[in-house]
């Protein structure tokens, strides 16, 4: 498998992303190919959603944007925003300027239609889409990435059935395999200065397919975690 990482232009509130990554491939030199996927940072979707805000507070937006605030830490607010566990509901003010940047909307249908018209656009079949953001997980240190959402490409492969070395019956396991993906594209695309919002995945081993069966979230009875999301606002 190899990942490409692709430098870009400042982006900015209202940036044209295929204008801007069509300029990344051409300036670096490479194709989008058949069975390639291509990553995007979730911040470069909400630039080009325009999800920027001068006026207000990070606290006052994180309170209005959360679908549920589950704690107050010393860090922010951990909250539940499109389905997800994340700190301050996705809302971030770094690589912007005077302002804060809101987690994108819509992210799983922006993504599908810009996935459709990316294919269209670049003539091609095949083709992944994975739109990442930082997390940070239980009991470790420093961040990971996530795939918000995908398109193009099953992003959860399910194991039931099939055997271990000692051919005893897996009864439960999935791979998460876009989750993967996406901490692997963002070891190359960085999480600082670099200005690579863009990166290419060749290789990867997945099963590519218009409409992905099974889908990245679960509800949280459904998670192993889930006991911890009754905890109350503070």
């Amino acid at each position: 498998m190899q990942i490409i990482s692709l430098k870009s232009r400042k982006l900015f509130p209202s940036s044209n992303l295929t204008e801007e990554l069509i300029l990344s491939l051409k300036k670096s030199g490479n194709k989008l190919k058949e069975k390639d996927i291509l990553v995007i940072t979730s911040k470069a979707v909400a630039l080009a959603q325009n999800c920027f805000i001068k006026n207000g507070t990070k606290q006052e937006w994180v309170v209005k944007e959360a679908d549920k605030i589950l704690y107050q830490s010393n860090h922010g607010y951990i909250t539940i925003k499109d389905g997800m566990l994340m700190v301050n509901a996705g809302i971030d003010s770094s690589n912007v300027k005077n302002g804060i940047i809101l987690y994108p909307k819509n992210l799983q249908a922006w993504t599908k239609k810009f996935w459709q018209e990316l294919k269209k656009e670049l003539k091609l079949k095949k083709l992944g889409l994975i739109i990442t953001d930082s997390r940070t997980n239980f009991l470790r240190s420093g961040t990971g990435a996530i795939a918000c959402a995908h398109a193009g490409f099953e992003g959860v492969e399910f194991l039931a059935g099939q055997q271990d070395v000692f051919n005893k019956k897996l009864r439960h396991s999935r791979v998460n395999k876009a989750d993967m993906l996406a901490n692997a594209a963002v070891v190359c695309m960085g999480e600082s200065n670099e200005q690579s919002p863009f990166a290419i995945i060749r290789q990867a081993p997945v099963k590519f397919i218009d409409n992905p069966k099974h889908t990245l979230k679960v509800r949280p009875n459904q998670c192993i975690y889930g006991s911890l999301f009754t905890a109350k606002k503070r």
